[in-house]
C-alpha cells in the first residue's frame, strides 16, 4: 500500500503536461519513457513564443529597414530630379534673357543701320535744298535790308517762305509789305503776310509754287551735325557746316559762321530736314563760331503750321 499522502506520479498535477524523452524522442507515458530510457521527461519550453516575437520583431525591423532605406532613396532620387529640373529651368530663362537681349542688340544695330543710311552728307542735303533757299532784299532806297529765307510750306500756285521780322521790320512799319525774292539770276516779288515781332519771324507769300524742305519738330541733340545755307553778306547760296552746340533760352546754339545777311537761312540736320532759322551771332571780342537759331518748332507755333 502506498502511503495516503503520496500522488501517484501520474496524477501529479506537473505530470499532466506532454513530455518527450529526451534520448528517442518518444513521448512520455505517465512521465516515463515506454521504451525504457531513463531520461528525465523534457517538459514544454515556455520561451518558444518569446523567441518567435523577437525572429518576428527582427525581421519586421528589418522589412522596415529596408522600406525605409528605399524611401530615402527615392526621396534622394526626387531630389536629385527637382534640382536637375531647377538646373534646366534656370538655363532656359538664362537662354531666353540671352536672346531677349541679342534681339535687343540686333534691333538697336539695325536702328542704328537705318540712322546711317539716313545719314547724309553736306554735299547731298546742299544738292536736295538749295534751290529752296532764297535771298531776302527789303526795305527802301538807301534803307535796305538783306537777308535769307526757305519754302516751308508750298500749297496750289503758292509758296510760303520764312525768314527774320528784323530784315522786313523797316518796309513793314511803313506798311510796306512787297519784298524782293532773288535766287540766282531770278527775282520774284513776295509779299509780308504774317510777322512775330517778339518772336523775331516773318512768313513771306510768293505766287509761284516752289519746293517746300521738310521740317521736323524733333529737337537735334547737342553734337548733332548741321548744315547752314543763306546769303551772307548778299552771297546767296552759300553753305556753312558745324554742330549744335547747346541750348541757350530757347535758343538753339551753332558752331557753324554766320554772317550779316544769313539771317533767316535753314539750319538743316543730317536728313535735310529743318531744325531752326538763323537769328544772331556774337561778334567782336574774338568770338568765333558762337550763332544762334530759333527752333522750327517756334515758328510753327507761333507763325505758320508745319
Amino acid at each position: 500500500m502506498e502511503p495516503a499522502h503520496v500522488t501517484r506520479a501520474e496524477e501529479h498535477p506537473s505530470d499532466r503536461s506532454i513530455g518527450y524523452c529526451t534520448v528517442c524522442g518518444t513521448q512520455l507515458q505517465a512521465g516515463r519513457c515506454s521504451r525504457g530510457h531513463s531520461a528525465m521527461p523534457a517538459r514544454r519550453s515556455r520561451r518558444a513564443p518569446l523567441v518567435w516575437i523577437a525572429v518576428s520583431l527582427l525581421l519586421l525591423l528589418a522589412l522596415l529597414s529596408v522600406q525605409t532605406w528605399a524611401l530615402v532613396s527615392s526621396i534622394s532620387d526626387v531630389r536629385a530630379t527637382v534640382e536637375e529640373l531647377r538646373g534646366e529651368v534656370r538655363s532656359q530663362q538664362e537662354a531666353a534673357a540671352n536672346r531677349n537681349e541679342t534681339e535687343r542688340l540686333a534691333e538697336r544695330v539695325e536702328g542704328l543701320e537705318a540712322e546711317a543710311d539716313a545719314a547724309l552728307t553736306p554735299a547731298q542735303i546742299t544738292a536736295r535744298t538749295r534751290s529752296s533757299v532764297f535771298t531776302v532784299e527789303s526795305g527802301t532806297f538807301g534803307n535796305e535790308w538783306v537777308g535769307s529765307a526757305f519754302v516751308l510750306r508750298s500749297e496750289s500756285g503758292s509758296s510760303i517762305l520764312i525768314t527774320n521780322y528784323h530784315i522786313v521790320r523797316d518796309a513793314w512799319s511803313q506798311g510796306i509789305t512787297q519784298v524782293d525774292i532773288k535766287h540766282a539770276d531770278r527775282t520774284y516779288v513776295g509779299t509780308v503776310e504774317a510777322v512775330s515781332p517778339e518772336e523775331d519771324l516773318a512768313a513771306i507769300r510768293v505766287d509761284l509754287r516752289l519746293d517746300p524742305i521738310p521740317s521736323t519738330l524733333d529737337r537735334p541733340k547737342v553734337g548733332d551735325s548741321i548744315v547752314v545755307i543763306g546769303s551772307p553778306f548778299g552771297l546767296g547760296r552759300t553753305v556753312a557746316t558745324g554742330v549744335v552746340s547747346a541750348f541757350r533760352q530757347g535758343y538753339l546754339q551753332l558752331s557753324a559762321p554766320v554772317s550779316p545777311g544769313a539771317s533767316g537761312a535753314p539750319v538743316l540736320n543730317d536728313r535735310g530736314e529743318v531744325v531752326g532759322v538763323i537769328v544772331a551771332k556774337i561778334a567782336g571780342g574774338g568770338a568765333e563760331g558762337l550763332s544762334f537759331a530759333i527752333p522750327i518748332r517756334t515758328v510753327c507755333r507761333v507763325l505758320v503750321g508745319c
